[in-house]
Parts: structure tokens; C-alpha cells; sequence
């Protein structure tokens, strides 16, 4: 249980860097 919550927000603190970036690189295609 606890090593899935630990997971649960590595994977949610990834998203946070992951998702910019790739709005970011998206844009730039356009």
C-alpha cells in the first residue's frame, strides 16, 4: 500500500515536468 502511494507520486511528479514539455514541444511544431 505504501509502495503504490510512493509510486502514485513519482508518476504524478514526472507528469508535472513531462506535460510542460511536451505542450511546449507540440507548439513549436505548430
Amino acid at each position: 500500500m505504501t509502495v503504490r502511494k510512493y509510486q502514485f507520486n513519482i508518476a504524478k511528479y514526472l507528469l508535472n515536468i513531462f506535460l510542460p514539455t511536451l505542450a511546449l514541444g507540440i507548439k513549436d511544431k505548430l
